[in-house]
């Protein structure tokens, strides 16, 4: 009798069949794009190719913003500050013509708090203070990377 009832079963209800192999079918894709997802997504990227970013050269400061209101200031009157980055991974700020301050940088990936994803970090004479460091056209942004921090835009030198 058993036999008549499973075959009945199927006489009557083919569609049966094919539902639960098509649910299967899709909970098996679902798992595996979950965890190819999953593989995919955890890549850590630890170092950048520096000169995928061009910001070696000369730059002047043009102002800062940022801190709790967001406050810009702008460059004093008169007064010329540029930042010159160096392909040995030396920079020089100078202000007005004064002794400069030099040292060496470091470049690499960090996680941002802007994106939440690694973007390009630099840091200044081995510091363990890392800034997210952006270039648009000829606008180079130096951001610190932590809450109500400030941003320093400079504009490239030609």
């Amino acid at each position: 009798m058993a036999s008549y009832l499973n075959s009945e079963r199927l006489f009557f209800c083919p569609n049966l069949y094919i539902v639960t192999h098509k649910f299967e079918f899709m909970r098996n894709t679902f798992v595996f794009l979950v965890v190819a997802g999953a593989f995919l997504s955890c890549s850590k990227r630890t170092s950048i190719d520096s000169t995928a970013i061009d910001f070696v050269g000369r730059w002047q400061y043009q102002y800062q913003s940022g801190g709790q209101t967001g406050l810009k200031v702008y460059q004093q009157s008169g007064k010329i500050t540029t930042l010159n980055f160096n392909s040995d991974k030396t920079y020089q700020r100078l202000s007005d013509n004064n002794t400069p301050q030099e040292g060496v940088y470091a470049v690499k990936a960090v996680k941002s708090i802007f994106t939440g994803n690694d973007d390009n970090g630099i840091s200044f004479d081995s510091s363990n203070s890392w800034k997210i460091i952006t270039v648009r056209k000829d606008t180079l942004s130096l951001s610190d990377n932590f809450p109500d921090g400030f941003s320093q835009v400079y504009l490239k030198v030609k």
